[in-house]
């Protein structure tokens, strides 16, 4: 299979963005040109870590496992892991919303636990805020954050607004038929509600209305989506799960501008035809970057002109990866046949590790 290291969600911390590769299970970084990856080092820790949410505080990278049981700290000046007890576990995948920071906390969302997870990074201690009645039997689908408040969508059409000042919670309800939510976005103080069809339902954070955006239905070129992001002036990007084509659409008119075929001279990677192309994702003040699960190529999105970039980057040898797991402390191979190290690239890479 070519080589790709792809992630569900990932860091920008200053000039590097920082995520768990899937193939691997380890950490690793790569920077904001997306031109060279490289192994990050763990040291005193000898586990294999499947990674879900993430989010940064100061020199820290907080990672929720997939499973739902724990938070992994990686402290970037001494690369040193810590980890963390959650118990939200309920299902094998899908167990977190998803965590953000304010000041030294973080946020944690859990889907199937009813309760907000608070995690102080200085004293390393949880609160824990439980749903309060009537709304501890709603599953929430996203979470969008507003300043100090976040709100909450079902796939019901219920709609709360949490204070984190205070914890107060306000309850809205609306029937023009939010389901299946796939990504939810804050833009100009209105949340953006995206369907897995395509569709994007709009919430008037100050009026507390709901309607739908205006997107010509009949101009999209694909089934499913996963993601959006949004360009000046007024312009909205739509990403597609395994279709083909990436859409940029006028919020105004909600007509669409263009469309790139992204299979034009790519090919999805053998045995991952039917996985989301564009989950991992993160963002900074010009671009918005997207860690692909089905092509080798990397994209770049900038919020200035919408422009689209696709990058390959340089991925660590074998060589390295026989060092890094040496300086990590842990078994050089993982218990599955299929994955076994050839002897001999073992051996030539001890003689050039040394």
């Amino acid at each position: 299979m070519d080589r790709v290291f792809s992630t569900r969600d990932c860091i920008i911390h200053k000039e590097n963005i920082y995520y768990y590769a899937v193939e691997e299970n380890w950490l690793v970084k790569m920077d904001k040109t997306m031109k060279m990856l490289h192994y990050m080092p763990i040291r005193e820790y000898n586990q294999i870590f499947i990674a879900d949410c993430c989010a940064c505080v100061t020199d820290s990278l907080y990672f929720l496992s997939v499973d739902g049981m724990c938070l992994l700290e990686y402290e970037l000046e001494k690369g040193t892991c810590h980890n963390y007890p959650v118990d939200c576990g309920r299902m094998q995948d899908g167990n977190f919303i998803t965590v953000f920071s304010i000041g030294n906390n973080l946020y944690i969302f859990p889907r199937y636990v009813k309760q907000v997870l608070i995690f102080d990074c200085d004293s390393k201690e949880f609160s824990i805020w439980c749903y309060p009645q009537p709304w501890a039997d709603i599953t929430f689908q996203s979470v969008c954050q507003q300043n100090e408040k976040v709100w909450m969508f079902s796939n019901d059409g219920e709609i709360v607004c949490i204070d984190l000042k205070t914890y107060q919670w306000e309850f809205f309800e609306t029937d023009v038929g939010i389901s299946n939510i796939v990504h939810t976005v804050l833009w100009q103080e209105l949340v953006y509600i995206l369907l897995v069809g395509g569709e994007i339902c709009i919430w008037d954070t100050v009026e507390k209305k709901a309607c739908f955006c205006e997107i010509q239905k009949e101009q999209q070129r694909n089934k499913r989506y996963i993601r959006m992001a949004f360009v000046e002036p007024n312009r909205c990007v739509l990403l597609p799960a395994v279709g083909k084509y990436i859409e940029i659409y006028d919020l105004e008119t909600g007509q669409l501008i263009s469309a790139e075929d992204i299979t034009a001279g790519r090919e999805r990677i053998e045995g991952r035809e039917h996985w989301a192309a564009f989950r991992g994702y993160c963002e900074d003040s010009e671009w918005y970057y997207f860690m692909s699960h089905a092509y080798k190529e990397h994209l770049k999105i900038s919020k200035k002109t919408g422009s689209l970039s696709w990058h390959i980057p340089r991925y660590p040898s074998k060589v390295d990866w026989v060092r890094y797991r040496i300086d990590c402390g842990g078994a050089l191979f993982y218990e599955e046949p299929e994955s076994l190290m050839d002897l001999r690239t073992y051996i030539e890479g001890l003689l050039k590790a040394r």
